[in-house]
């Protein structure tokens, strides 16, 4: 049956943009079988309390088992963006299943990898000679899966050093940010966020324009999500966050890496203070 027969809710999240508990506890009927909360969202790096979330979905499923409901509840998060700075193992989390894009943690392009719990079900959607456990038929990619596995393994070796700094340069930028620009303000939470995020609004600029001004000058930002570049509309993200479209417009994103240093962080700042001045 396809998908878009069965029934939805989307929870809502604070100013901070992290997933509001009791909306999630409300959108949960007797009939749901399946939450997905993203680890780390991709545009403005916030971090879900997965752990929190999996105890009330464990609260739930315990509630329904006493109530003879026997229908699976399961939870999916999807940690593409968390991978390499949080801990993703899945039993901490209490998980039943997660996503983990390897390009995203300097592995070959378009592999991943989808963990499944023992004993959850699911139904493979692609058809054939049954690989993969008969959940995704097709000739494996044994390149690709090697490649996979050896990022995965650099990427948990290097976790808390890189981690520790990209947290440094993070707040260098938020430092230097203040000094040219001390109207702007960062988008979610600053606690709960991935080290390596920078998402800000500057207001009277607008992104567009400056994301090609800095583009001349050598500095790559985004203004909102690589699978939404197409999109000329205000980022649904910020929308949930409570900004209207206008500061929406005003916001752009900026995220670090491995090769990134301090040096890159001052071109950069000064890249962004000479661009706004032309958006």
């Amino acid at each position: 049956e396809p998908a878009k027969n069965y029934k939805h809710s989307l929870v809502k999240v604070d100013e901070f943009g992290i997933v509001d508990l009791e909306s999630l506890r409300s959108a949960i009927t007797d009939d749901t079988v399946l939450v997905s909360i993203m680890q780390a969202n991709n545009e403005i790096g916030v971090v879900q309390p997965i752990k929190l979330i999996a105890e009330l979905i464990a609260e739930i499923k315990d509630r329904r088992r006493k109530n003879n409901n026997e229908l699976p509840l399961y939870l999916h998060t999807d940690s593409a963006q968390a991978t390499n700075y949080l801990d993703i193992h899945v039993s901490r989390l209490g998980i039943d299943l997660m996503s983990v894009n390897g390009g995203k943690i300097y592995g070959p392009k378009q592999t991943g990898f989808l963990f499944i719990k023992t004993g959850v079900k699911i139904i493979g959607q692609i058809q054939g000679g049954g690989q993969e456990r008969g959940l995704r038929s097709g000739t494996e990619n044994v390149a690709g899966i090697v490649g996979l596995a050896t990022a995965l393994k650099i990427t948990t070796e290097m976790r808390s050093q890189e981690s520790r700094r990209m947290a440094e340069l993070q707040h260098y930028f938020y430092r230097k940010l203040d000094e040219i620009l001390p109207n702007s303000h960062v988008n979610g939470s600053k606690k709960l966020r991935l080290p390596n995020n920078i998402h800000i609004t500057i207001p009277g600029i607008d992104n567009e324009r400056a994301m090609m001004e800095l583009d001349e000058r050598g500095v790559m930002c985004a203004v909102g999500s690589a699978c939404s570049a197409s999109k000329d509309e205000p980022s649904h993200v910020l929308k949930a966050i409570g900004l209207s479209d206008e500061l929406a417009r005003s916001s752009l994103r900026f995220t670090m890496g491995r090769t990134t240093t301090k040096n890159d962080i001052d071109f950069a700042i000064s890249a962004l203070k000479d661009s706004c001045q032309q958006a």
